[in-house]
C-alpha cells in the first residue's frame, strides 16, 4: 500500500492468516469468517474460480464474503487527480470506457479489475435463490452502485457515465432473473441527484478542440457576472469532448458535462419497479412516493400486507 489513495490498499493473504494488520481488540474478522464457513474472495481470479464452481455444482451452497478493496472498489476522485497518480490503463486508450482506472488499482496489482456490480449481483442472486429454495423462505437482497453517486459528487464525468452503465448492467441481471422468477420484486431508489450533471452540446471548445466553459448567464446587471463554469471532457477539464453514438440521422454529436454542484443535490430522483407488486408504484403510489414507501412496497411483497401510510405522523423513536 503506497498510501497515495485508499483504493490502492488491497487485502492480501497475510490478513487472513493473522499475520497482517492488528486490531486493538486482537480479533481477526477474516479468520472468524473463515471459521464460520465463509468462502472469502478478494481478487477477480478468486471470484471467477468460485463462480465456476457454483455453475458446475448446482448443489453447492456456500456463504460468500467478497472483499475486493480495503475501502471502496471505486476511485472517487476527479479525473485529473487519478491521472496524476498513474491510475491509467493504456490498453483502454480510445475506448468508450476511457483509460482512467475508476474501479480497482493499477494493472499488475491484486486489486486490478475487480468484479463488476452486475457480476457480483449474478452470483448473489444464484446463491440466494439456492438458499431460499433449500429453506423454503423468500430472500431479500440490496445491491448498490455507490460509484454512481460518489463519482459525480467529485465532478468526474467519465466515471459517472461508466457508473451509470454499470448500474444499468446490474439492473439487467435482475430483470433476467425476474423473467424466470416473476414472483420477485425489483424496486430502484436513489437518495439524490449526485452533482446535478448537465449536458452541454455542442460544448464550447478552444483552438485545440478541448472543452472550455458553459455558456454565460447574462444578468445585464454587471458584465463581471456574465461567465460560465468549467466543463468536463473525456478526461476532465480542458480535454476533448465526449462523442455520442450516431442519432437517427447518423450524426455523432459532441458534448461536455457541467456541474451545478458537487454534492447530493435534489432533483431527478426516480423510483421504478418490475415484477411482483410493481403495479403498486403506478396505482397505490402514483401521486406520491415517499422514501418510507420503499419499505412499504417491499414489506407488501415479503409479507403480503400493505402497511398504512406514514404521512403526517411523527417519526418513531429510536
Amino acid at each position: 500500500c503506497d498510501g497515495t489513495i485508499t483504493l490502492d490498499c488491497y487485502l492480501h493473504e497475510d490478513q487472513v492468516s493473522g499475520d497482517g494488520p492488528s486490531r486493538e481488540d486482537g480479533r481477526n474478522l477474516l479468520r472468524e469468517a473463515e471459521d464460520l464457513g465463509y468462502e472469502i474472495v478478494r481478487t477477480r481470479e478468486e471470484f471467477e474460480a468460485l463462480m465456476d464452481r457454483i455453475e458446475e455444482d448446482p448443489d453447492y451452497l456456500p456463504r460468500v464474503l467478497g472483499l475486493f478493496a480495503r475501502d471502496d472498489i471505486f476511485n472517487d476522485r476527479p479525473e485529473e487527480y487519478l491521472i496524476s497518480l498513474g491510475l491509467t490503463d493504456d490498453q483502454r486508450i480510445d475506448t468508450k470506457e476511457g483509460r482512467i482506472i475508476m474501479w480497482g488499482s493499477r494493472p499488475g496489482t491484486p486489486g486490478y479489475n475487480p468484479p463488476t456490480a452486475a457480476e457480483m449481483t449474478e452470483m448473489a442472486l444464484e446463491l440466494l435463490h439456492r438458499h431460499s429454495e433449500a429453506r423454503e423462505m423468500p430472500f431479500f437482497m440490496v445491491a448498490e452502485v455507490e460509484s454512481a453517486d460518489n463519482l459525480p459528487n467529485n465532478a468526474n464525468a467519465i466515471g459517472m457515465l461508466n457508473a451509470i452503465k454499470r448500474s444499468d448492467d446490474m439492473i439487467g441481471v435482475v430483470q433476467d432473473y425476474i423473467t424466470d422468477h416473476p414472483e420477485t420484486l425489483m424496486v430502484t431508489a436513489a437518495d439524490s441527484d449526485g452533482g446535478g450533471p448537465q449536458v452541454f452540446g455542442p460544448p464550447r471548445t478552444d483552438d485545440a478542440g478541448n472543452v472550455t466553459v458553459s455558456g454565460g448567464n447574462p444578468t445585464r446587471v454587471d458584465e463581471d457576472r456574465d461567465f460560465g463554469f468549467p466543463l468536463d471532457g473525456i478526461e476532465g477539464q480542458g480535454t476533448p469532448p465526449f462523442v455520442a453514438e450516431p442519432n437517427a440521422y447518423g450524426d455523432r454529436l459532441e458534448f461536455g458535462i457541467g456541474w451545478p454542484g458537487t454534492n447530493d443535490v435534489g432533483g431527478a430522483i426516480l423510483s421504478r419497479a418490475q415484477g411482483q407488486n410493481a403495479h403498486l408504484l403506478r396505482t397505490e403510489f402514483r401521486e406520491q412516493f415517499d422514501s418510507t414507501d420503499v419499505y412499504r412496497i417491499m414489506y407488501a411483497t415479503l409479507f403480503g400486507e400493505l402497511l398504512p401510510e406514514s404521512y403526517g405522523m411523527d417519526a418513531p423513536s429510536r
